[in-house]
């Protein structure tokens, strides 16, 4: 009985990493291809930062499951500095918006985005972020770790930032319950999908 029990264990744990490395190999594809295009935009670098290191998440946890664990230093350096800069006193949006307008008096000085408004490349900077949230959509997620990743990523690229914050917070709590607490998290194997 505890030999079948044992390799059944086995079984389960060679399938979840599998399917967790295939998702961070999923979320180097498309997911990655719309952070990167809505970067060399450059009509919001702050806004592009939190892009990269948001969507970086998933990747993070999930990668080599058998190794890493759940990243618990990536992945807590990572939801620390996004969460800091999405909830900062001066406010995200604001920042963002303020980003824009300069980037495109930069642009301009220098002979480019002649003719074009703010109000357009803030429509441009959200039909990026559509984009690279339906990207983020796709990806198929195993346990309530993952889920909060994507669904932050999703989020983001949607504007809304209250969202992001309460799914940056819920993996920040599981990662302030130290490395194991993380690990045990992180690697559950379940249908979170």
């Amino acid at each position: 009985m505890k030999l079948l029990k044992i390799l059944k264990e086995a079984i389960d744990t060679q399938e979840r990493d599998k399917l967790f490395n295939d998702l961070a190999q999923g979320q180097r594809g498309k997911p990655e291809s719309a952070m990167h295009k809505l970067q060399k935009a450059q009509i919001s670098q702050l806004y592009g930062f939190e892009i990269e290191h948001i969507g970086d998440l998933t990747h993070r946890m999930a990668k080599h499951p058998d190794f890493f664990k759940g990243g618990y230093g990536d992945v807590r350096e990572k939801v620390e500095k996004t969460l800091r800069v999405i909830t900062h006193s001066y406010g995200f949006e604001k920042e963002v918006l303020e980003q824009i307008q300069r980037n495109l008096e930069y642009f301009q000085e220098k002979g480019e985005w002649l003719d074009v408004t703010v109000e357009a490349k803030l429509k441009e900077l959200k039909d990026l972020g559509l984009n690279y949230s339906n990207e983020h959509r796709k990806l198929k997620v195993y346990n309530e770790a993952q889920k909060h990743a994507r669904d932050a990523a999703i989020s983001l690229g949607e504007w809304k930032f209250d969202e992001t914050i309460q799914h940056l917070r819920e993996l920040k709590r599981h990662l302030d319950q130290g490395r194991d607490h993380w690990s045990e998290y992180a690697l559950e194997f379940g249908a979170a999908s």
